[in-house]
């Protein structure tokens, strides 16, 4: 038994473990998917959505040290925290963490009407949780034109480029999937991050917090230096966290599961919050 050792090198056993994980650990059943879709890592995903909760409960829109599924369930119709991820995929991983640790409303929206239909399936398998979970055909945040306000955003984007070929799945000791939408897109994670930046100005007043995992350093400075409204490399640290200089707060976390780091980027327009400042004659502190 001491020389037994898991495959990670297997997708179907990946995807098995994923499984069990689901069910024993969130309660979450029927977790399946259809090869080659992407198996997403649990732990590193529930971290992503622990720190969007730190920012939550810094901007007091959860409470701080109160067990976040009790004190959700309990609250007022409409107040409950809602969540969007882009790009859920088939996997609907954010979506289930979401409303089965910290019984959050989510809005997953992906281009691939087949992965949808299968994350529907899923849901629809938990019931207990499935009222939480809307699914829509849209790309980017476009969702948010049929959503009046989420509290954050979450996106697990493409990180490989198309157009020069660059290649996924070189290692050798894990086999965890993914599909051309998935893994590819033209210009790569920094072309995606980029994008989804531009794309927030248009929402900024439907979406308290946006992010994004970021696979690369190099993304990092290139999306900072956007946000600070400069060139590369003119905005903010690459690890920890910080404020850009221009209209966007911004704030970076590193997520180390393993051997491997990801990091959140986190931003939001300083319009939202000058506007909470206002007082009652209109002026602003």
């Amino acid at each position: 038994a001491a020389n037994l050792k898991f495959n990670f090198k297997s997708w179907e056993a990946c995807r098995d473990l994923v499984s069990v994980q689901f069910e024993d650990d969130f309660g979450v059943r029927s977790w399946s998917l259809p090869r080659p879709h992407l198996i997403p890592p649990l732990a590193n995903r529930l971290n992503y959505l622990c720190y969007v909760h730190d920012l939550l409960e810094r901007d007091g829109r959860v409470g701080a040290g109160q067990d976040v599924a009790r004190a959700d369930d309990d609250a007022t119709p409409g107040t409950r925290i809602q969540i969007l991820d882009v790009g859920c995929g088939a996997n609907i991983v954010y979506p289930l963490l979401a409303a089965s640790y910290f019984r959050w409303r989510c809005v997953g929206c992906d281009v691939n009407g087949v992965a949808l239909a299968h994350a529907a399936g899923i849901r629809d398998a938990n019931p207990d949780i499935s009222p939480l979970i809307l699914l829509r055909e849209a790309s980017g945040l476009g969702a948010l034109r049929d959503v009046p306000y989420v509290d954050a955003s979450v996106c697990n984007p493409p990180f490989f480029d198309s157009d020069v070929g660059e290649l996924a799945g070189q290692n050798p000791r894990t086999d965890y999937g993914g599909t051309r939408l998935e893994m590819w897109c033209s210009g790569g994670e920094e072309a995606f991050v980029l994008g989804l930046i531009r794309e927030s100005k248009v929402y900024r007043d439907r979406c308290g917090w946006f992010s994004t995992m970021v696979g690369k350093k190099k993304t990092l400075r290139v999306a900072t230096a956007a946000l600070a409204g400069g060139e590369e490399g003119g905005g903010g640290g690459d690890e920890g966290e910080g404020e850009a200089e221009g209209a966007v707060t911004h704030r970076i976390r590193a997520l180390e599961q393993g051997i491997t780091t990801r990091w959140v980027l986190a931003w939001r327009w300083r319009e939202r919050e000058r506007e909470r400042e206002r007082t009652d004659d209109g002026t602003t502190r």
